[in-house]
């Protein structure tokens, strides 16, 4: 069905390429089979002009892209896949996980792993290490620093760096990165011969990361327990302080 509808609008062009030749050139008219010589070249130059069918066929998928019942079956099927295939890890809390919760986090359409990771314009890298957690409702959460966070009297929060004051009280937390199944395009349980440990492939469309959202976790599991982004102090309420 997808190839009837990209040679349908590769006919279509090439239609209006025929019309505005001939009207440019009515020459076309008086050769003859100018028309059919015209429309086979039209339609030759659509093609090429478009990098041949398959390119036609990718561009026309990304912009259709999958029904939204498409994508929530895609997903289920691929949680349950994970839920099969990891729970070895998730199954357990990280401290009782008889294995190594470092897993490698990759972009799908990188092309520097393994021999280099330069930063991209935001800073970030096309592949990286980070330790699974837990699966939440919309994908997987994985744990990919730690971070000291100041916290306030009134339990809003800002990083330790650049933050002064007096009686501020610091807090190391887990720095959380929530990746959703839509973003997983597939995972390789055993790696490779660089890094022997499960790699995800996944779209790092958020600013160079996988991650649609990130919280932390305090480390010492006394509260407040989590902080998120929507609590975090402003500059110019941090100026208060200094």
């Amino acid at each position: 069905m997808k190839i009837v509808k990209v040679l349908l609008i590769a006919i279509g062009i090439t239609i209006i390429l025929v019309v505005i030749s001939i009207k440019s050139f009515p020459e076309w008219l008086v050769i003859p089979g100018g028309i059919l010589m015209l429309s086979g070249i039209a339609f030759n130059w659509v093609l090429d002009a478009g990098g041949k069918i398959k390119s036609w066929m990718e561009l026309f998928e990304k912009r259709e892209g999958l029904s939204k019942e498409d994508e929530i079956q895609r997903n289920l099927n691929l949680k349950r896949r994970i839920e099969c295939d990891f729970q070895d890890w998730l199954n357990f809390l990280p401290e009782n996980r008889k294995r190594n919760s470092k897993m490698l986090l990759r972009a799908f359409d990188g092309n520097q792993y393994p021999d280099s990771n330069k930063p991209d314009r935001y800073g970030e890298y096309s592949w990286f290490a980070a330790e699974i957690k837990s699966i939440y409702h919309s994908g997987l959460e994985f744990i990919y620093g730690i971070v000291e966070l100041v916290v306030f009297d009134d339990n809003t929060w800002d990083f330790r760096e650049g933050t002064k004051g007096e009686n501020l009280s610091l807090i190391k937390t887990y720095r959380v990165g929530q990746i959703n199944f839509s973003d997983i395009i597939d995972y390789d349980l055993e790696g490779d011969e660089h890094y022997p440990f499960p790699h995800f492939f996944c779209k790092f469309r958020y600013k160079g990361l996988p991650f649609e959202e990130t919280y932390f976790k305090c480390v010492d599991k006394i509260p407040p327990y989590y902080f998120e982004y929507k609590t975090k102090r402003s500059k110019a309420r941090n100026a208060t302080y200094r």
